[in-house]
């Protein structure tokens, strides 16, 4: 959505939230290989999630870059963006390059790889780490609504 804003106009955003998005439905990078097998969002998860996502263009050079961020050909002009994400999960890489590539377009970027941490672990809220997950989010929207 941000990316048509930016291209078609629209309400003013003051903060692109990304919690361990999926950007990139080619799932090639190291971490998408590498934790194939994960529990929870396994690589098969992620490659039937963008096939019903898609549909027919799934895989193809036709998906447009506003359903699939990771092959947008530039991200500049943009607000500012935080992205959050496990290091043992299928998204880390896609996630860390995103965000180089938005850093190298010109936008700000707040990166966090949170180490031990798998795919959906908020759900495990009690946990030490996910409660400064939840802390340093909500730290960037209070950032970004007031300032």
């Amino acid at each position: 959505a941000a990316l048509m804003v930016r291209d078609y106009g629209g309400p003013e955003l003051r903060l692109l939230m990304l919690n361990a998005p999926m950007l990139d439905d080619r799932n090639s990078s190291v971490s998408a290989v590498s934790f194939a097998d994960a529990p929870i969002w396994s690589r098969e998860d992620n490659l039937r999630g963008w096939r019903a996502y898609l549909g027919d263009l799934w895989g193809s050079d036709a998906a447009l870059p506003y359903a699939v961020p990771g092959r947008a050909p530039n991200l500049h002009d943009l607000p500012p963006v935080f992205i959050t994400v496990g290091n043992i999960e299928v998204f880390r890489d896609e996630c860390v390059d995103f965000a180089a590539r938005l850093m190298r377009d010109g936008t700000d970027v707040e990166l966090h790889v949170w180490p031990g941490v798998f795919h959906a672990a908020e759900q495990f809220s009690q946990a030490a780490i996910v409660k400064r997950m939840e802390a340093e989010v909500h730290g960037a929207m209070t950032r970004a609504l007031y300032g």
